[in-house]
């Protein structure tokens, strides 16, 4: 019920923020992979979900949940331009009312600007 309440959310903020170099993705770490692949059409998931488990053996991704101390469900990373997490959100967004979009343009506004060489 947590993540399901900020799937909203989140498909709004996919939207408005992935033109501004924004990527959101959802990893799952339910069993069923079927029952995933049903609950993200029936509750239109416009981003990406990835499957933690049941994936082929060179693409394990079973050991993420234990790697990055997920602890219940949904867990949130914000992840600068260089690959690290600078913060990291543990329940439900909408939930808590918690204001991720001021994470997000702090995070944006600290990203360095590439300016291009070529005329």
């Amino acid at each position: 019920p947590h993540c399901r309440a900020d799937i909203d959310l989140m498909n709004e903020l996919f939207a408005r923020y992935q033109e501004k170099g924004v990527s959101i993705l959802t990893l799952s770490v339910d069993q069923n992979v079927e029952q995933l692949e049903r609950f993200a059409r029936e509750h239109t998931m416009r981003y990406p979900v990835i499957a933690v488990y049941g994936q082929p053996k060179e693409r394990d991704l079973s050991d993420l949940p234990e790697r990055y101390d997920m602890q219940g469900v949904p867990n949130y990373f914000l992840i600068g331009a260089d690959g690290m997490i600078v913060k990291r959100i543990a329940g439900s967004i909408t939930e808590s009312n918690y204001d991720i979009e001021r994470d997000l343009n702090e995070l944006l506004a600290a990203r360095p600007v590439r300016v291009s060489r070529e005329p």
